[in-house]
């Protein structure tokens, strides 16, 4: 099965911060603690913050943040293109490929279109019998170059200040009340 990084590194980053948010209550070493005690700055593709910088880049405008989303953002300039080049793992980019992480927007954007469910769940379901670009077409309705080009202008339309589309991030609450791990159904032998 081969799937691209920008959806290995998206899911796998959405999926940990959505499970940080809904479990660390649970965790004893937190115990007496408040979310604004816990609070980690760990790497989230679902940030608004980080969606509007890579957007700010992207359609040429000032950049607000400083820090982790800053850094993130930077080289996101108007000539981004998601492309085949983000198929490939950062040791096999070209020197002179484009730097802008928007590649990491992609997963929510699916998420957005869709619902974590088919990122987290449905297409890894089918990838091994359809591969991954055909179990993507299956559960998000889109060939390859189809996404690349939606997901293209999504990025450049509106205004780099608007807030991301509803289901943009993982819903707040216990994952498995809209991505229910337990219910796959596994093949039969």
């Amino acid at each position: 099965m081969y799937a691209p990084p920008w959806w290995i590194e998206g899911a796998s980053v959405a999926f940990q911060n959505a499970w940080y948010k809904a479990n660390w209550s649970s965790l004893s070493f937190f115990k007496g603690k408040k979310w604004e005690d816990v609070k980690v700055s760990i790497y989230s593709v679902t940030d608004p913050r980080f969606y509007k910088e890579v957007r700010r880049g992207i359609m040429d405008a000032p950049f607000r943040e400083r820090g982790r989303f800053r850094r993130l953002s930077k080289g996101c300039t108007p000539n981004f293109e998601m492309g085949p080049y983000t198929e490939r793992h950062d040791t096999e980019r070209a020197p002179d490929a484009d730097s802008c992480k928007a590649f990491m927007l992609g997963v929510p954007y699916i998420a957005s279109l869709t619902s974590y469910k088919t990122v987290w769940i449905d297409i890894p379901q089918d990838y091994y019998d359809l591969g991954f670009w055909g179990s993507f077409e299956k559960h998000v309705g889109m060939n390859k170059q189809e996404f690349y080009d939606n997901f293209n202008v999504f990025l450049r339309s509106g205004n780099p200040e608007d807030e991301p589309p509803e289901g943009w991030a993982p819903p707040e609450g216990d994952i498995a009340s809209y991505a229910n791990f337990l219910e796959i159904v596994p093949e039969s032998d």
